[in-house]
């Protein structure tokens, strides 16, 4: 199924950590729209991060954020909005990425899943899953392993291993998966257009 039109596989083992400049945490891009854009020109961006201390996050004007934990707890303070505490177990968590906030992981680092869409084109919705059916669609969706993830249909079987994901785009095959993830889905505001081939 790697193979199959409109699927493209995004290992973690592949994903490369850029160092935050306050020293705090890492990043590892997982897919961004449209191919090779820079924080300045992306429609959508999805990426992982490991928070190590305490400290502001970065602002992004014109851009929504949705942010999952994945492992640890954060205490998430936006401006305007009580303090939150967010786990593994806590639903994805919404805000906007140009009003100042910070985050602090109570004792060892926490890990998150990072959506990034910019406001005036584009919105994301993301849902914890444990089983399911994809069917082809016109918008771009991302599957992302929490741990093993098995995938069958048509095109054959794939198995996800923890944090790895599927990009779908265009044609992709319908098919099946069972096992814990986080279906993101990004749509064009307006309409379902998809924003990023493979």
């Amino acid at each position: 199924m790697s193979c199959a039109p409109g699927l493209q596989l995004l290992p973690a083992a592949q994903r490369l950590a850029t160092p935050w400049q306050n020293g705090g945490g890492v990043t590892r891009e997982i897919c961004v729209a449209p191919p090779g854009a820079g924080f300045a020109d992306f429609q959508w961006r999805v990426s992982s991060a490991e928070v190590r201390g305490c400290g502001p996050f970065s602002s992004f004007a014109g851009i929504d954020r949705m942010l999952c934990v994945l492992e640890g707890t954060l205490d998430l303070s936006v401006d305007g909005r009580e303090l939150v505490s967010l786990a593994p177990d806590s639903a994805p968590y919404a805000f906007p990425g140009d009003v100042p906030a910070s985050g602090d992981p109570r004792g060892a680092a926490v890990v998150d899943l990072n959506v990034m869409t910019r406001r005036a084109g584009w919105r994301a919705a993301v849902n914890r899953l444990d089983a399911g059916q994809l069917v082809p669609a016109r918008h771009a969706r991302l599957l992302f392993a929490l741990a093993v993830v098995k995938l069958s249909g048509p095109a054959g079987e794939l198995a996800l291993g923890r944090y790895d994901a599927v990009h779908l785009a265009g044609p992709a095959p319908q098919f099946e998966f069972h096992g814990p993830c986080y279906l993101i889905e990004i749509r064009r505001q307006g309409g379902d257009a998809e924003g990023l081939a493979p």
